[in-house]
């Protein structure tokens, strides 16, 4: 699988995931979904990278001394990114949500 593909499998899935959602909310999530699937992407080549070339240097003079490939602090700020992004469509679609009535509202009626 390529980093085309992979955007697009991401974009596929969260457009799914909002497909019956209110025509308002979608259009405000679609640049966010879009975002999310790119960021997939970078993910996924990033993670090629770290897996082919890891995520540590150790240095050859001083062993104890590591450092942390660029690849891998991308990785990590792209992946907090991506987690904000899912975070704000999930909060997107709870919103979306209404909720059925349960036993504590029905209990209530009883007394309206």
């Amino acid at each position: 699988m390529d980093k085309k593909e992979v955007i697009q499998k991401e974009k596929d899935k969260l457009c799914k995931i909002f497909q019956n959602v209110d025509e308002d909310k979608r259009s405000l999530a679609e640049t966010l979904i879009q975002q999310a699937a790119n960021l997939t992407g970078e993910l996924f080549e990033l993670y090629q990278n770290i897996e082919k070339n890891k995520s540590v240097v150790i240095s050859k003079n001083n062993p104890s001394h590591q450092l942390i490939t660029e690849s891998a602090k991308l990785y990590n700020k792209y992946l907090n990114t991506y987690a904000v992004l899912v975070k704000t469509l999930n909060g997107i679609l709870e919103k979306n949500v209404i909720e059925a009535d349960d036993d504590f509202d029905e209990f209530e009626k009883m007394f309206e």
